[in-house]
């Protein structure tokens, strides 16, 4: 992998605040995670980027290399899965965890929003919705064998 980096005429580190690469690598690593393989990873992010040329188009234009992307983003990141299809098990993770504040919420009769993994409640609910967050996310760990061993903290 070290090779594919002085190979490469791009670094990931030479993009440092381009929001282009940043949301190029965003879509990446989304793709990534869901997928099955680093084959099928690639196969999807060539569609999404042959699909939608009006938002992908200075990819071509600034001569970016899609593996060369990914395998620094692999060296730089390893501890992230990709190709693994961990994605999907994440969303019912996700699911699970905004379900539980739900229905607490829902049973103490207070209106609440959910807009994928975050909440609208009123001001004065805030406090108790960050606590049932930190206790959803901590029972839904337990429930799937996951030691956080972390302080959680939410701002």
């Amino acid at each position: 992998m070290v090779q594919t980096l002085v190979q490469s005429h791009h670094t990931i580190a030479e993009y440092q605040g381009d929001e282009q690469i940043r949301s190029l690598l965003k879509m990446i690593t989304l793709i990534a995670i869901n997928a099955k393989d680093e084959p099928a990873a690639l196969k999807a992010i060539k569609k999404k980027i042959n699909f939608n040329p009006k938002d992908w188009r200075w990819i071509k234009d600034r001569d970016l290399n899609m593996d060369d992307l990914i395998n620094q983003f692999k060296l730089i990141h390893p501890s992230i899965t990709l190709f693994s299809g961990v994605g999907v098990m994440l969303q019912s993770v996700d699911a699970l965890i905004v379900e539980r504040v739900v229905n607490q919420f829902t049973e103490d009769s207070i209106p609440i929003l959910s807009i994928h993994d975050s909440f609208i409640v009123e001001e004065e609910y805030e406090s108790l919705l960050k606590d049932r967050m930190i206790n959803a996310f901590k029972d839904v760990m337990k429930i799937i064998g996951v030691d956080i061993g972390i302080t959680i903290i939410i701002k």
